[in-house]
């Protein structure tokens, strides 16, 4: 059923239904996500908590967007340049949330240094 659903999603987007494989993931958590090139993967807690088709069409859609755009092999390059700001930033903000005994400043030092960098390199 979940086939019939993403196959005109996958035609629309471009993408051949043969070469999406979409594997049905034991997880109670709310959560799908693709990775590895065209996998497509849905937690059982998403098909089950659902209230209808169309959320988990469009859940499939939203996933098939990031098949199509190439997000995946992006996501990999952008992790690989972002790993030494992210890791500085990391270090950067448990030593905030240390000093200061404040978990949310230490959360927001962290969560800028890969900010800034973006905004550094325009992307």
């Amino acid at each position: 059923m979940i086939r019939t659903y993403a196959e005109p999603l996958m035609v629309s987007a471009g993408l051949d239904p043969r070469a999406v494989r979409i594997f049905i993931v034991n997880r109670n958590e709310l959560n799908a996500f693709v990775s590895g090139g065209q996998n497509l993967f849905i937690n059982t807690g998403l098909l089950t908590r659902a209230d209808n088709a169309g959320q988990i069409v469009g859940v499939i859609a939203h996933e098939l967007g990031h098949i199509a755009g190439g997000h995946i092999s992006r996501t990999n390059e952008s992790m690989e340049s972002a790993g030494t700001s992210s890791l500085i930033a990391g270090i950067l903000g448990v030593a905030a949330g240390l000093a200061t005994g404040r978990g949310d400043i230490g959360g927001a030092v962290a969560a800028a240094g890969p900010a800034a960098r973006r905004a550094l390199e325009g992307t």
